[in-house]
């Protein structure tokens, strides 16, 4: 988890100097949140898409498939954090 500290510093530092690029200000609303969420949802599935589509992309894939149920273990064995991997099993494609 240490590991992460340096990743996400700078990260966090990258898209604070780059929202002065920005395109449109969603605001602070619920409507900014649900937008947000909706927009996070969408690059995660096509992200996810490429993944089983372009094959360097599923050379990386490949492992969340082979373990019976996609949990905790199988996610920090690969090195990716996510919470979505926390709330569904894998399923297969």
């Amino acid at each position: 988890m240490v590991a992460w500290i340096p990743l996400n510093l700078l990260t966090f530092a990258t898209s604070g100097w780059l929202s002065q690029f920005r395109i449109a200000d969603l605001g602070s609303g619920a409507g900014a949140w649900v937008l947000a969420a909706l927009a996070c949802d969408f690059s995660y599935y096509w992200q996810h898409r490429a993944e089983h589509r372009v094959r360097l992309l599923w050379a990386g894939h490949v492992t969340h498939h082979s373990s019976e149920t996609f949990n905790y273990r199988i996610e920090a064995w690969l090195n990716t954090p996510s919470p979505r991997s926390a709330r569904r099993p894998a399923t297969k494609s």
